[in-house]
C-alpha cells in the first residue's frame, strides 16, 4: 500500500459575496488523506466544516488552491476523471442520523 495521497487540498480557500461584501468561509487549508484513512472535521458551528467538505469533495470550487485526487488537479480533470473521483469521494454531513442507512456498514 502507497503512503502517497488520495485526496489532498493545498491552501484552499473558499470566499462568498454577501450582500455586507465578501467574506472568507474557508482560508488556507491543507488536508492531506491517505489511503485507508478516515479524516473527521470536527469544530464548533460556522467554522467551514461544510464549506471545507463541500469543496473537497468536488461540489463547491475553491476560491484558491487545489484539491488533488491522486496527484491530479480536480479542476483539470476530463470527464472520465472526474466520474472517477465522484465515486471515490464523499462525505458525511454533520447529523449522521439524517445520512446515514443504519443498514449498510461504515
Amino acid at each position: 500500500m502507497t503512503d502517497q495521497p488520495v485526496l489532498s487540498l493545498r491552501g484552499v480557500r473558499r470566499e462568498f459575496d454577501t450582500p455586507r461584501g465578501r467574506i472568507s468561509a474557508v482560508a488556507g487549508v491543507d488536508l492531506d488523506v491517505r489511503p485507508g484513512s478516515v479524516v473527521c472535521l470536527v469544530g464548533e458551528s460556522g467554522c467551514g466544516k461544510t464549506t471545507t467538505a463541500r469543496v473537497a469533495a468536488g461540489l463547491t470550487a475553491p476560491s484558491e488552491g487545489a484539491v488533488l485526487f491522486r496527484g491530479r488537479d480536480v479542476a483539470a480533470m476530463d470527464k472520465r476523471e472526474r466520474a472517477e473521483f465522484r465515486r471515490s469521494v464523499q462525505y458525511i454531513h454533520q447529523d449522521p442520523y439524517a445520512s446515514l442507512n443504519p443498514v449498510r456498514t461504515v
